[in-house]
């Protein structure tokens, strides 16, 4: 994920939010996930 910050600076920011999200929330399935993009 660093590499990819380092490449594309702008999008660190998102990135780790939605590492954040997706990391902290169990999902039940796809649409759960769904629900939350």
């Amino acid at each position: 994920m660093d590499d990819f910050i380092r490449k594309y600076p702008n999008s660190g920011s998102s990135l780790k939010s939605w590492f954040k999200i997706v990391k902290n929330t169990n999902f039940n399935d796809f649409n759960d996930l769904r629900k939350v993009f």
